[in-house]
């Protein structure tokens, strides 16, 4: 439709200029004389052909402009109908977010609010940087869009560490400006941090240990102070809070993000020694003391040397096995009550998962465990 009308508005002009152009012809050459009858006759029909053609055109115009325009309407109606929806999506989005975080979050505020702290904190909160809610079709449909802004987070907090290190106000002025570009929001520092002891607060979800290993590997290779928070809830008290808010989340998001969690295990994974575990109420005193701990024992530095493990032998993997087959059937016990028949399969397949990562590991000798600790090491797993 738009291209016919774009066809009569070409056409309109095109024919406008050339009886202008016939119009301007007659003018110069029958001007100043007595016209013969024939040249009467001829500009007459000239003149109404050019009147009818344009009031047929015009009438074409005017029915096809009208057709174009409730089109139009109702396209923008349409339009406006999914923004509505989108919007109300995106606030249910947002909410879902915030509760998911909030436990987290409202720690870290707590933390930058303590009087008396004897450290400068900057609070890192991943849903203020990499936004989701608002940008969740792109991160779904774009393949490793969501690690590769995680892994820029990463990289310019490294940055920023680096200028702490170095004492480098500019750099970390520069550094800072560059953040609120890229991240589009800015990311608060006092102005006292250059001359304190300074803690960042990574407030993200870190579900998995992969991801938490990122962090890990930056606190050894600038040889600063680490420590995990973990917020270790069970699924049943979750979805009871998740029943008490003003605005519940669905049940099946906590369950998804109850299944995903891999827990933080110094018995068998040496870099997650340094934990603290909240469970109800949050003993601050406590929390300030390992950090003050953490800050004046930094992570080491060094180059460790790969030996080739003894693999261990397969009776004995073949118990841990057995002992693993067990733990899934408890787990799967234990919550069959709080779930669908869909949940429980998928969470089956989660711990599946779970127990073959874990016997690669094993048969590997990658764990850091002896044998005799084996079995309640792993149970912490679950």
């Amino acid at each position: 439709m738009d291209y016919e009308l774009r066809n009569i508005k070409d056409f309109l002009q095109l024919y406008n200029k050339i009886t202008d152009m016939c119009f301007n012809a007659c003018v110069d050459n029958l001007y100043g004389r007595d016209l013969t009858r024939e040249e009467i006759s001829c500009a007459d029909n000239c003149v109404l052909k050019f009147t009818n053609v344009n009031q047929r055109l015009l009438k074409v115009y005017v029915g096809v402009q009208s057709d174009i325009n409730q089109r139009r309407m109702a396209e923008v109606e349409a339009q406006q109908a999914k923004m509505m929806a989108e919007a109300q999506q995106q606030q249910q989005q947002q909410q879902q977010a915030a509760l998911q975080s909030s436990g987290k979050t409202t720690y870290c505020q707590q933390i930058v609010a303590l009087p008396r702290r004897q450290f400068d904190v900057v609070h890192v909160c991943y849903d203020s940087y990499i936004k989701i809610d608002v940008n969740y079709d792109k991160f779904r449909d774009v393949k490793g869009l969501y690690k590769v802004h995680r892994q820029k987070l990463l990289s310019y907090v490294e940055m920023i560490i680096l200028s702490f290190k170095e004492n480098d106000q500019t750099k970390l002025n520069e550094v800072v400006a560059r953040w609120s570009k890229q991240f589009e929001n800015e990311l608060l520092i006092s102005s006292n941090a250059m001359i304190s002891d300074v803690v960042l607060l990574i407030d993200d979800n870190n579900y998995y240990r992969s991801m938490r290993r990122e962090w890990q590997k930056v606190a050894s290779k600038l040889s600063i102070g680490y420590l995990e928070t973990f917020f270790d809830t069970a699924l049943s008290n979750a979805i009871q809070r998740n029943r008490e808010r003003p605005q519940p989340i669905d049940k099946q998001i906590i369950n998804q993000m109850w299944m995903r969690l891999e827990k933080p295990n110094g018995k068998l994974y040496h870099r997650e020694e340094d934990v603290i575990t909240i469970q109800e109420n949050v003993d601050y005193d406590r929390v300030v003391g390992r950090i003050e701990y953490c800050l004046e024992h930094p992570q080491e530095h060094s180059v460790v040397q790969k030996t080739v493990a003894e693999p261990m032998e397969q009776s004995e993997v073949h118990k841990t096995d057995i002992i693993l087959r067990k733990l899934i059937s408890k787990k799967m016990v234990e919550v069959k009550d709080g779930m669908s028949k869909q949940e429980l399969q998928f969470f089956a397949k989660i711990l599946q998962e779970r127990k073959r990562r874990i016997l690669e590991q094993i048969r590997k000798s990658e764990l850091n465990v002896t044998e005799e600790l084996m079995n309640s090491a792993v149970e912490e797993l679950f």
